[in-house]
């Protein structure tokens, strides 16, 4: 998309209207396929694409790369809805297109101030945060990797029958040609398969102005993982036998607050390092707060220090492994988990089938 078919589109050209739709459709699409978002109905991409690239179409703007960034916010935030609706997530504070203006950065100071107080006692919206800026990093990549489409050269006519065939002569300068008029199906067809050099120096400019300031953490295949652990908050039954700022601690990740709820846990048990039962609790809120670190050294002390860990200490053991990045102790932990007779064991099972299928 250059700035002559923008001027077109604006001047009302249907012919432009349907060229422009064509490209930011084409855009919202690889956002929609990043594997991120596990959007496996082609019926539903499809329909979700065309969504996005006429809600972009309205936002309107004054560059390519404003209507391309809007097509981009689009899509995104119909692939947070959709996995809040498939994943059934709690209803969240923050908007799916807050989160997706998040993750693009184009939200406003006072929208990211906001989201900023929002996102701390939700991790939930926290690990859907980390999951569009993975996804939208493998859109860019997806779109810079298609190969430019090679120019063919223009037909020679054909000699005319009964004349002999002229010497060729110098070919005159080149004059800009005009878009050729076809018809939208075929334009679609095209726009779809082979994106022009213009939209893939388009995203290019995304690359480097809009994407040099994301975090490097976390890695694409921390992201997934961490996306595929089951949405569950950690067990609290025991909260009532504790007391003070400890049982507090506790009843706060009973509600979700599972990152205040692991920094309070933690200055509890540097106060009493005696008790691992706060240090096994401390482990369960890094892992609800996708923390693999943390987590791991938590509940490896755990392991270590207690002669008899609890009972569901390796179903979180083996999540901190995969999110702390040591994999091969992870699935290790979860196999031997699924092979016993622990109640855990199908769901063990289950999530170390989805980790190697990632990883293949």
């Amino acid at each position: 998309m250059d700035s002559e078919l923008l001027q077109r589109f604006q001047t009302g050209d249907p012919e432009a209207r349907e060229a422009l739709r064509n490209h930011l459709r084409s855009i919202a699409a690889r956002v929609l396929l990043a594997p991120q978002w596990r959007l496996t109905d082609v019926g539903q991409v499809r329909e979700l694409e065309q969504q996005a690239a006429l809600a972009a179409m309205e936002c309107g703007g004054d560059s390519p790369v404003a209507f391309a960034t809007a097509a981009m916010e689009q899509a995104t935030t119909r692939c947070i809805e959709q996995v809040r609706k498939r994943d059934g997530h709690p209803v969240s504070e923050l908007s799916a297109n807050l989160l997706a203006r998040v993750a693009l950065e184009t939200a406003t100071q006072p929208e990211m101030n906001q989201a900023n107080t929002l996102l701390v006692d939700n991790p939930a919206s926290r690990r859907l945060l980390d999951v569009a800026r993975s996804a939208l990093r493998t859109a860019v990549r997806a779109q810079a990797a298609q190969p430019a489409p090679v120019e063919q050269p223009a037909a020679q006519p054909l000699p005319t029958p009964g004349r002999a065939r002229q010497p060729a002569s110098p070919a005159p300068a080149r004059r800009k040609l005009k878009p050729s008029r076809s018809t939208p199906g075929r334009a679609g067809e095209n726009s779809l398969s082979r994106p022009p050099l213009s939209l893939i120096l388009l995203v290019g400019v995304l690359v480097f102005v809009g994407y040099q300031r994301f975090s490097p953490r976390p890695e694409p295949v921390e992201v997934t993982l961490s996306w595929l652990l089951p949405q569950e908050l950690p067990p609290t039954a025991r909260a009532e036998e504790f007391e003070g700022l400890a049982r507090h601690a506790l009843l706060t990740m009973r509600s979700g607050k599972c990152r205040q709820a692991a920094d309070r846990l933690h200055m509890e048990f540097r106060k009493d390092s005696e008790d691992f039962w706060l240090r096994y609790y401390e482990g369960l809120a890094w892992v609800c707060s996708r923390e693999g670190l943390k987590a791991l050294e938590a509940l490896k002390d755990v392991d270590q220090e207690m002669d008899d860990p609890p009972f569901g200490h390796p179903w979180w053991l083996g999540q901190a492994q995969l999110l702390a990045g040591d994999l091969t102790a992870g699935l290790r932990t979860l196999d031997a988990l699924a092979n016993s007779s622990h109640p855990r064991a199908p769901q063990a099972a289950s999530l170390s089938q989805a980790v190697r299928e990632a990883l293949d």
